[in-house]
Protein backbone atom coordinates (compact mmCIF):
# COMPACT_ATOMS: atom_id res chain seq x y z
CA UNK A 1 0.00 0.00 0.00
CA UNK A 2 1.49 3.46 -0.97
CA UNK A 3 1.89 6.45 1.00
CA UNK A 4 -1.36 7.95 -0.52
CA UNK A 5 -3.44 4.89 -0.10
CA UNK A 6 -2.80 4.89 3.37
CA UNK A 7 -2.87 9.08 4.26
CA UNK A 8 -6.92 8.32 2.07
CA UNK A 9 -7.58 5.61 4.13
CA UNK A 10 -6.25 7.14 7.67
CA UNK A 11 -8.65 9.80 6.68
CA UNK A 12 -11.58 8.07 6.09
CA UNK A 13 -10.95 6.03 9.95
CA UNK A 14 -11.10 9.49 10.95
CA UNK A 15 -14.34 10.11 9.91
CA UNK A 16 -16.25 6.75 9.54
CA UNK A 17 -14.44 4.37 12.05
CA UNK A 18 -15.66 3.84 15.70
CA UNK A 19 -13.26 4.34 18.38
CA UNK A 20 -12.05 1.44 20.13
CA UNK A 21 -11.60 2.01 23.85
CA UNK A 22 -9.67 0.37 26.78
CA UNK A 23 -11.49 -2.04 28.94
CA UNK A 24 -9.93 -0.76 31.83
CA UNK A 25 -9.37 2.81 31.61
CA UNK A 26 -11.11 3.95 28.85
CA UNK A 27 -8.60 4.99 26.60
CA UNK A 28 -9.10 5.32 22.55
CA UNK A 29 -6.61 2.20 21.27
CA UNK A 30 -7.78 3.07 17.73
CA UNK A 31 -10.59 3.73 15.25
CA UNK A 32 -11.74 0.77 13.16
CA UNK A 33 -14.32 -0.21 10.95
CA UNK A 34 -15.90 -3.45 11.92
CA UNK A 35 -17.02 -5.68 8.66
CA UNK A 36 -18.48 -8.79 9.28
CA UNK A 37 -18.51 -11.77 6.38
CA UNK A 38 -19.18 -15.36 6.68
CA UNK A 39 -18.96 -15.39 10.66
CA UNK A 40 -15.74 -13.33 10.63
CA UNK A 41 -15.46 -9.97 12.08
CA UNK A 42 -12.79 -8.25 10.73
CA UNK A 43 -12.07 -4.78 12.21
CA UNK A 44 -10.22 -2.11 9.24
CA UNK A 45 -8.08 0.32 11.16
CA UNK A 46 -6.95 -2.49 13.98
CA UNK A 47 -4.21 -4.38 11.68
CA UNK A 48 -1.11 -2.66 13.57
CA UNK A 49 -2.87 -2.16 17.16
CA UNK A 50 -0.87 -3.75 19.69
CA UNK A 51 -3.96 -4.59 21.85
CA UNK A 52 -5.20 -7.86 24.41
CA UNK A 53 -8.71 -9.19 23.07
CA UNK A 54 -10.83 -11.07 25.16
CA UNK A 55 -14.53 -12.58 24.55
CA UNK A 56 -16.50 -11.30 28.17
CA UNK A 57 -19.58 -13.08 27.04
CA UNK A 58 -20.55 -14.98 24.08
CA UNK A 59 -21.71 -11.53 22.09
CA UNK A 60 -19.31 -9.25 23.54
CA UNK A 61 -15.46 -8.52 23.12
CA UNK A 62 -13.39 -6.77 25.75
CA UNK A 63 -10.21 -4.59 24.13
CA UNK A 64 -7.04 -3.72 26.61
CA UNK A 65 -3.35 -2.41 26.33
CA UNK A 66 -1.20 -5.32 26.47
CA UNK A 67 1.51 -3.66 28.08
CA UNK A 68 0.45 -2.29 31.42
CA UNK A 69 2.34 0.83 31.48
CA UNK A 70 0.01 2.32 28.93
CA UNK A 71 -2.93 2.01 30.50
CA UNK A 72 -3.49 4.79 33.11
CA UNK A 73 -6.02 2.48 35.07
CA UNK A 74 -2.96 0.41 36.08
CA UNK A 75 -0.10 3.21 36.56
CA UNK A 76 0.77 2.96 40.04
CA UNK A 77 1.48 7.15 41.18
CA UNK A 78 4.51 7.40 43.35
Amino acid sequence: MGARQRAIKRTLLRALGHPVRCELCGETLFRAVPVVARGRVKLIGAECALVRVDFDSMNHLSFRHVQADRCSSQRVVA
